[in-house]
């Protein structure tokens, strides 16, 4: 799928599926699948940002921003 990235890691003797998704047109596709049981997956990323966000006001600069 365009805009999803997919792994799978093995933790405690288990197979985990990671999907990244950038977009959230993308986003929107891969919850149409996974409720419609097409595809699954362990645990799901979304960035809002074609790409993901660069300088956004949610990234850290050290010595730039403050939290």
């Amino acid at each position: 799928m365009e805009g999803v990235k997919e792994t799978t890691i093995i933790a405690f003797d288990r197979e985990i599926k990671i999907a990244i998704v950038s977009g959230l047109k993308n986003a929107d596709n891969v919850v149409k699948k996974i409720k419609a049981r097409e595809i699954h997956y362990d645990f799901v990323e979304v960035m809002a940002c074609p790409g993901g966000c660069f300088w956004c006001r949610a990234t850290i600069c050290e010595g730039r921003w403050k939290i």
